[in-house]
């Protein structure tokens, strides 16, 4: 649990997104069943993302490699020679939009690290899918 002045926490089955604003490391405080961390957020940092998915609402797979990066990304999108797509915040501020032909690449280099969203536009339906920066 997090108790801060400011901040949040999300959990869905297959992701947790937890934050908080910096405030001042005060102390860490440990016993055999118990851990307190004052100041800074410092939970744990762990990515598990499928790179390939295909849910009851897509009828194509979806493939974003690799994922996480910290340079360039790939989308392939089963028998769609382009794809448009958008970059986006955890605050859904557009950030990245564009249009990938198969083969191309997309640069996040630019991007701080953190977690993001993609959101790929097929024959009038759009699907998001989480993005990784390191």
């Amino acid at each position: 649990e997090i108790i801060a002045s400011a901040g949040d926490s999300y959990k869905q089955p297959s992701l947790q997104l937890e934050w908080t604003l910096g405030e001042i490391a005060i102390d860490n405080l440990t016993s055999p069943n118990q851990q307190l961390q004052q100041g800074f957020h410092r939970a744990a940092f762990g990515v598990a993302i499928a790179t390939s998915s295909r849910s009851s609402n897509a009828p194509y797979e979806i493939n974003i490699f690799p994922n996480p990066s910290s340079t360039e990304i790939f989308i392939h999108v089963e028998n769609q020679p382009t794809v448009k797509y958008l970059i986006s915040n955890a605050l859904k501020s557009n950030l990245i939009e564009g249009t990938l032909r198969h083969g191309s690449s997309i640069s996040v280099s630019d991007l701080h690290p953190g977690f993001y969203w993609i959101s790929l536009f097929i024959k009038n339906q759009s699907f998001t899918r989480p993005l990784v920066v390191l």
